[in-house]
């Protein structure tokens, strides 16, 4: 039985969730027991009862909350830990870190191939790319989402702006109002067909970056945090992502700028795994630690 530990908040966003439902659904698909607990406040005691009465072998953890004091109770209780994503910490209670950002070394067991980054399940689509940008900042205020949509609508105002948000419809009906190119979606599961027909997308830098490679997307970041900045920083050196910008620098006459250079001038970027969760799942799958599930 695997255990997975995570949540979301809204300076992370809901990426730690999802990472853990795509790999569990590909870890059940191979008959492995899983149990998902999350919750935003951490109650030990609570996940220790689970582990003693679900008999948990194995805890995957996506989650910033769980500190080193927290993973010893989990190995003192027989578990095996497996960290996902969490690059500021080395300490010995992990037995395998599954984050393309950290470094291997003699002491730390690491799956650090951005191949084995854990997205979505590709989707194949049959229809083709139109003008189209994509903006989805999950992390943004209000304000500032109104200030960057509003920009990029006034400048391009003959191609379809499609905006992933979590506003309710109600903030936001006024843009669509005045601005007809402008269409808004609640936050979806599902945005790969959404990344499929655009040509550019502005996000936060987090795991829709990745996704929007595979289905060949100029990819500008806007990074708010420090998670996104040190995510984006090494996208944009393997050349993943075609330019970033802090929010509080953030120059909307240089936005705009790069993205009609984009649209006219696609930048040539890295691809990536495709079937990268399937990969991650079929070699946790293979690890001595859990062939005894």
């Amino acid at each position: 039985m695997i255990l997975f530990l995570s949540s979301s908040s809204k300076s992370l966003g809901i990426g730690n969730i999802k990472r853990c439902e795509y790999l569990r659904n590909e870890l059940v698909k191979k008959r492995i027991k899983c149990f998902s607990y999350y919750e935003k406040k951490l109650n030990i005691k609570k996940i220790i009862n689970l582990i003693e009465k679900k008999k948990i072998k194995n805890i995957i953890i996506d989650d910033y909350k769980y500190k080193e004091k927290h993973r010893k109770i989990f190995k003192e209780l027989g578990c095996k830990i497996i960290q996902i994503n969490y690059f500021n910490d080395n300490d010995k209670y992990i037995d395998l870190f599954i984050n393309y950002l950290k470094k291997k070394t003699k002491k730390t067991r690491v799956i650090n191939d951005i191949s084995y980054a854990i997205l979505k399940p590709y989707t194949k689509f049959n229809f083709k790319k139109k003008d189209t940008i994509m903006i989805y900042l999950s992390n943004v205020n209000l304000k500032d989402l109104k200030r960057i949509v509003l920009s990029i609508s006034l400048n391009f105002k003959d191609i379809k702006i499609i905006v992933i948000s979590n506003y309710k419809f109600n903030q936001i009906i006024k843009i669509k109002k005045y601005h007809p190119n402008v269409t808004f979606f609640r936050k979806k599961n599902n945005l790969n067909q959404y990344l499929n027909r655009c040509k550019i997308l502005i996000s936060g830098g987090g795991l829709i970056s990745l996704e929007g490679l595979r289905y060949k997307v100029q990819n500008i970041v806007i990074y708010s945090n420090l998670f996104q900045n040190v995510n984006s920083q090494y996208l944009i050196k393997k050349k993943f992502i075609s330019f970033r910008t802090k929010l509080e620098n953030l120059d909307l006459k240089k936005l705009i700028q790069k993205i009609n250079f984009l649209l006219k001038k696609p930048k040539k970027l890295k691809s990536i795994e495709k079937n990268s969760v399937k990969k991650t799942a079929l070699i946790l799958v293979k690890e001595m630690y859990l062939k005894n599930l």
